[in-house]
Formats: structure tokens, sequence, C-alpha cells
């Protein structure tokens, strides 16, 4: 499973959801110099996980983090974020989402300072789970030769 497809697919889908741009108001990775108003979306370390139905599905800790001008944006966006998670059985691009939900109970926005400037900063921590038809067997083996359900 590439990462970087699974990463591309689910930006994408949370830019849908949220109403923004990829590469202009959300971005992979996290939040390029210079940008105000934005989410970065970055991946984090990869979790162990259980078989399913003889597949065994990839989850990664995921951050999603946001650089707002004033509190009540970065308000807004928790409240965005905290309305669409948790959510199951999702798909984008060629990836199948099983799950995604929230890696904390409470979120706020908080303050610091952005080149000399006071900003709110949100960071969301969510578990994302992606159902791939790689088996238990390949898993095991290292075979190269799963891809994502549905392709």
């Amino acid at each position: 499973m590439d990462v970087v497809n699974v990463e591309r697919d689910f930006t994408a889908w949370l830019a849908t959801q949220l109403t923004l741009t990829v590469d202009t108001t959300i971005f992979r990775g996290g939040i390029p110099e210079g940008y105000n108003n934005a989410v970065g979306v970055v991946f984090g370390a990869k979790m162990q996980t259980r078989t399913f139905y003889g597949f065994r599905p990839q989850k990664w800790h995921v951050q999603i983090c946001g650089k707002f001008d004033d509190r009540d944006t970065a308000n807004q966006f928790v409240s965005s974020l905290s309305a669409l998670f948790p959510i199951q059985e999702f798909q984008h691009g060629g990836t199948q989402f099983l799950s995604a939900y929230p890696d904390a109970e409470s979120v706020e926005p908080y303050e610091a300072d952005d080149n000399g400037k006071v900003k709110s900063f949100v960071s969301y921590n969510i578990g994302l789970a992606v159902l791939t038809s790689e088996t238990v067997s390949e898993a095991v083996t290292g075979s190269t030769q799963s891809s994502n359900i549905g392709d």
C-alpha cells in the first residue's frame, strides 16, 4: 500500500468535506510558510492492526493542523471536524477508508506567535484505517502485490 496515495486521497476527501482547495487552503504535510487560514494533514506513525475477515487494515495516526487569523475561525474549524468524525466506510480516489475517529476527547484552539503576530492554531488528531486487499499471509511475507479494494 502506497502511503503517499492514501495521504493524497484523504487530504482531497477532507478538502471536499470542509470546502477547501488542495494546495491553496489545505496541504499534505504541514502548512507552508506564509499561509494563513489554512489546514495541513500530517500522516504519522503506522499502528498495528488486527485481521479483518482475512484482510489486514492499515492504520495511521493523522494530525489535522489548522492555522487561523482569529480564534472564532479556529473554533468553527474544531466544530466542523467534531461534526465530521467519527466516520466509517467512505471512499475517495482509489482508497477505501474503513474508519476515521478522533484520538482525543477534547480539542481546544491555542494561540501562539507567528512572525510577530498572534495566530490561533488547532491540532486535531485522528486514527485512520484503510482497507486493502492485502491478506494476512501477504502482510507477513511482505508481498508487494497488494492493492486497494475497488481497484
